[in-house]
């Protein structure tokens, strides 16, 4: 851009002592934004013994997991995923207590009321 087109953008006016040099800006940059959900709840859900408030979270990017938190009788956080296998969502960790394992048709109904 030669110097007399710089100084045709260019508009100055004065605010009571001030002089504000303004240019006006003639060039638009686009940028594609890819959103995606971060889907994330909570449910009650009935184990053998107890109620317990499961924790589901799925992070962007990961279509078919779904990241699991649940405390045990002391208070300790129990974290495990769910992966989408044949259409049922299954707990993709082998070591889990029992009363887990056993509430897993139960998360997999949670898991596809929140989805749907």
């Amino acid at each position: 851009m030669n110097r007399k087109n710089a100084s045709e953008n260019k508009k100055n006016f004065t605010v009571g002592k001030v002089q504000i040099l303004y240019k006006e800006q003639t060039q638009y940059r686009c940028m594609a934004i890819n959103v995606r959900k971060n889907i994330q709840f909570t449910k009650l859900i009935k184990s053998p013994t107890h109620l317990r408030e499961f924790n589901f979270r799925k992070l962007p990017g990961t279509d078919e997991v779904f990241h699991v938190d649940v405390n045990d009788d002391r208070g300790n956080r129990i974290m495990f995923n769910m992966k989408l296998q044949d259409g049922q969502w299954k707990i993709a960790e082998n070591i889990v207590p029992k009363w887990v394992s056993d509430a897993e048709e139960k998360l997999h109904t949670a898991i596809e009321e929140e989805v749907k």
